[in-house]
């Protein structure tokens, strides 16, 4: 009601609703938003200046930016009573946060991009080896070649050898510097250089976490309170406007990390990677178990549709994630060996070395390789096969069926043997 007790341009009437509807608290954390990277600013090309309805203290405002895009200029230049002018330029879209561009891809632990250290080598030059007194008989018998080097000095470099010399990773080095100790007019570029690291990696770098034995609440928090000294924004109550807002910006930064620690999922999961690290083997869990239970009914489905490639992947998939269930690897060879992914001798052994089902589940899974190998022509294998599904489930019907027509039908070979032929068969019928 106050913005109507008296007539108003369109323009000033919508500058006014937007200082009422914009606290200066929202614009400060906006401009401190922008500490890192800068802002830009969009100076409106289809109309004259003079018609843009502006304030004078917001044309001040653009033309500082465009003058300078620099956080800790437009501090200086907004003072005690230009947040709500600042606040017009960023609502209406004048004013904006620059992109930062990408050190390189966001870094993830996996990449070991701290662990890797650039190696350059240098020539050791050659130095003359002054002659040394040849030792007595005596001497030599008494004493090794270690024992006759000074204790404490290292061996000389033979000839024509490099030298490695290592250096650290620059990201790494810009989290462990502390920019308060920095020289003054290197404070503000070594904050942006942090802020920079501390935006586009996750938060165990941050603190440097590399182990599952490093996730103990007692070194995240010592690691979190060395990270608060570095940026507290009182260490540079003294500086530019622009190295305070970095500084918070840091500060931030470090705390959204320690926050993100704190979430037990996310514990879990760092765990979880760490261990698969070190141990090189893959760590069961209750969601790769219930994924796994997934994959392996698709790939039970697609096996009875015969669809055997699709069938072997998603079989090897739950194989992965629930690796001590014998049905997903029991299944897994055998769409393996329908679609030629595991040749019959590796499905042969997978099958017989699985362990954990019962007698009569082990008495079906050896009828069905006893029918694999029927299938590959070798009989004296699959009927041995047979017999054993017999011997550990006396009811399994397939290996029982075919046990009994192999007899039958040496029964009746015997028979034709025996009989003298066809012929002989004849005149014994007729006798």
């Amino acid at each position: 009601s106050d913005l109507l007790k008296v007539p108003l341009g369109l323009s000033e009437l919508v500058q006014r609703a937007i200082k009422h509807a914009t606290p200066a608290e929202d614009v400060r954390s906006w401009l401190e938003g922008a500490a890192g990277s800068g802002l830009v600013a969009h100076r409106p090309t289809d109309a004259d200046v003079s018609q843009w309805g502006l304030s004078s203290k917001s044309l001040s405002l653009l033309e500082a930016v465009e003058d300078n895009p620099s956080v800790g200029s437009l501090f200086v230049e907004v003072g005690v009573d230009g947040w709500g002018h600042l606040g017009v330029l960023w609502q209406l879209g004048l004013l904006s946060v620059a992109e930062v561009a990408d050190l390189s891809e966001p870094v993830d632990f996996d990449s070991e991009v701290f662990e890797t250290e650039e190696v350059s080598e240098e020539p050791v030059p050659d130095e003359p080896v002054p002659d040394e007194p040849e030792p007595t008989q005596s001497h030599q018998a008494e004493t090794s070649p270690r024992s006759t080097r000074p204790e404490g000095k290292r061996a000389r470099p033979r000839a024509g050898r490099t030298k490695k010399k290592r250096r650290m990773d620059p990201r790494l080095v810009a989290l462990k510097r502390n920019p308060s100790d920095s020289p003054p007019d290197q404070v503000e570029a070594h904050l942006k250089e942090a802020y920079d690291v501390l935006k586009s990696v996750r938060p165990e770098v941050i603190f440097r976490v590399k182990k599952s034995e490093s996730l103990s609440r007692e070194y995240l928090d010592k690691r979190h309170r060395e990270a608060c000294a570095r940026y507290h924004p009182d260490r540079y109550r003294g500086s530019s406007q622009g190295v305070q807002s970095l500084a918070e910006g840091c500060f931030t930064a470090v705390s959204d990390a320690y926050h993100a620690l704190q979430d037990s999922e996310y514990i879990e999961a760092l765990r979880v990677r760490f261990i698969e690290k070190e141990t090189g083997k893959k760590v069961v869990t209750d969601k790769t178990r219930s994924r796994a239970k997934v994959d392996f009914a698709k790939a039970d489905a697609l096996f009875k549709q015969r669809r055997y490639d699709n069938a072997f992947r998603m079989s090897a998939s739950a194989m992965e994630g629930d690796p001590d269930r014998w049905q997903y690897q029991y299944l897994y060879f055998r769409a393996g060996y329908r679609s030629g992914d595991v040749g019959l001798e590796d499905a042969v052994t997978g099958i017989l070395s699985l362990q954990g089902m019962t007698t009569i589940e082990k008495g079906d899974q050896i009828y069905n390789l006893g029918e694999i190998l029927l299938r590959e022509g070798e009989d004296k294998r699959a009927y041995k096969m047979f017999k054993q599904a017999v011997s550990l489930d006396e009811h399994n019907v397939g290996a029982i069926r075919r046990l009994r027509l192999r007899d039958r039908r040496e029964k009746e070979s015997k028979e034709r043997e025996s009989s003298g032929g066809l012929f002989g068969g004849l005149f014994q019928r007729r006798k």
